[in-house]
């Protein structure tokens, strides 16, 4: 396109050809505002090993998805080198779980920021939305994916997107963006481990290592190295399978949960720790 970009944060401009019509809103348009708000505030999560991306994935959990509470409301995972989802390899992951209130006040921080004005038209049904982005491994764009509340509820229990339709009678579509069925997959399995990672993070304190406040290169820091200090590993007792249940009743949500909603806490069944100590 002939178009004269005036010399300005890219953000802005951005929004000035979105505004203008020059380009058109998709689904991805979301992930400049979130990325905005992490750049300002960023959490980066690190497993520490492709084993316990493997065990995740491996795990059984009793009960459905009826809440979700992450470590942030937006954070990126920093995965393993050799991790792959469905033989695909997959570098990092860019998560946000928020209500459209939540949306409407980084947009609004945005506008702040840039001196500009814009709006996100609403999605899904008006409650919690968790979206995944991460850049495809087929191509030079990014694979967005952003999920009401409820079509979660089956994920953990399901081994596979065949059998989270099954499960839930949802067509396997909601995970597609015209992908592939081979990208629909690798998907699938990308979704399912963010959620078993952030239920693995709330039943354990000191699980996962992380950065935050990260000094990005070309700031007047420098670029900070990852460390991991005094990090537990949770793992199966003897042979059995890594096993959590789901918290319902509203005991459990007393005293240091009761800012918890109801059914966001998981317990590890015939779980051990061990304390690993790696800089």
């Amino acid at each position: 396109m002939d178009i004269d970009i005036p010399h300005q944060p890219w953000q802005r401009t951005w929004i000035e050809l979105l505004n203008e019509g020059l380009i058109l809103p998709d689904i991805a348009s979301p992930i400049v505002f979130l990325e905005h708000w992490w750049f300002k505030a960023p959490i980066c999560l690190m497993p520490e090993s492709e084993g316990l991306v493997t065990q995740l994935l491996d795990t059984n959990f009793e009960g459905q998805i009826k809440a979700l509470r992450p470590f942030a409301d937006v954070f990126s995972i920093a995965l393993p080198k050799q991790t792959m989802f469905n033989e695909q390899k997959i570098q990092g992951l860019f998560v946000h779980y928020l209500t459209p209130e939540r949306k409407d006040e980084l947009v609004e921080q945005f506008n702040r920021d840039f001196a500009t004005q814009t709006a996100l038209e609403g999605t899904g049904t008006g409650g919690p939305q968790l979206g995944i982005c991460y850049q495809d491994p087929d191509g030079a764009g990014r694979i967005v994916l952003n999920l009401d509340l409820w079509k979660l509820e089956w994920v953990l229990q399901a081994e596979d997107i065949d059998t989270y339709h099954e499960l839930t009678g949802v067509d396997t579509s909601v995970f597609s963006y015209d992908l592939s069925d081979h990208e629909r997959r690798t998907q699938f399995e990308i979704l399912k481990f963010v959620i078993a990672f952030i239920v693995y993070i709330g039943a354990h304190e000191n699980s996962v290592a992380f950065m935050h406040d990260i000094k990005l290169p070309g700031s007047d820091k420098g670029a900070v190295p990852a460390s991991i200090h005094q990090v537990h590993q949770f793992r199966p007792a003897g042979s059995v399978r890594p096993h959590y249940r789901n918290l319902r009743h509203e005991r459990y949500y007393r005293g240091r949960w009761g800012d918890w909603e109801a059914g966001s806490r998981w317990i590890p069944v015939n779980m051990h720790t061990a304390r690993v100590d790696e800089t």
